[in-house]
């Protein structure tokens, strides 16, 4: 698989042209790569989690599996996760083959003219480029007509070292409503007030504490989750 290198005195970054999968974000100093990453290239070709991949054309769900388009009419999307469309489906980004541009060796341009999927037609460009110790994405896509486009990287963060487990990171979030979903994970458009609803203020983060203090709770929410935290505030 096509590998590409970023580099400067702080970081390096690696990625692949395939789905635009970020693989590595060393530190140089401490030699910890703070995202996580398969052991083989190859299984970037699955890669059921969607580590490291650019993904759209809409990330996230899509329920029901269909959109309203320009002109009114309804198109039906393919679905990938039970009955939704997730992540752009079976063929979203994270399965195509960006082409790569070198401009520097602390940046690269990747783009995609997306003329095959179940939108309409556009054309991105999608930049990672190092600027000090800060990596940046940034994605434009043109189109001729109203469109769908909603894209994303989904890398998957350790901040600390590849040996401490996610759990003991701490967290603080804005005050904020937690988002209820149901068991395809989609939003039901009810919001959480947790004084309102003490059942779940362990997933409440308006004060500093630790991750894996909200793992495994006796509610719904929990249940849906596998234990874990896949959910929006």
């Amino acid at each position: 698989m096509e590998r590409y290198i970023i580099e400067n005195q702080y970081l390096i970054v690696e990625f692949l042209a395939y789905g635009g999968c970020i693989t590595k974000i060393v530190n140089k100093k401490t030699k910890t790569n703070y995202i996580l990453a398969y052991d083989r290239y190859i299984d970037y070709k699955r890669n059921p989690y969607y580590l490291g991949a650019v993904i759209g054309r809409n990330a996230g769900r899509t329920f029901p599996p269909h959109y309203i388009d320009y002109r009114g009419k309804s198109v039906s999307l393919d679905t990938n996760e039970k009955n939704v469309h997730l992540h752009g489906g079976r063929d979203g980004f994270h399965k195509k083959q960006f082409r790569v541009e070198k401009k520097s060796q602390e940046s690269y341009n990747l783009s995609l003219v997306d003329d095959r999927s179940l939108y309409e037609a556009m054309v991105f460009n999608i930049s990672y480029r190092l600027s000090k110790n800060v990596f940046i994405i940034e994605i434009t896509g043109v189109s001729e007509v109203p469109t769908i486009c909603n894209l994303t990287n989904h890398m998957y963060f350790n901040l600390d070292d590849e040996k401490t487990s996610v759990g003991k990171h701490l967290l603080k979030i804005a005050d904020a409503k937690l988002q209820l979903i149901d068991e395809q994970y989609i939003p039901t458009g009810d919001l959480i007030d947790y004084a309102s609803e003490p059942m779940y203020k362990g997933f409440d983060f308006s004060n500093t504490k630790e991750i894996e203090s909200a793992f495994n709770q006796n509610n719904l929410l929990s249940m849906i989750c596998n234990g874990g935290i896949d959910l929006a505030y």
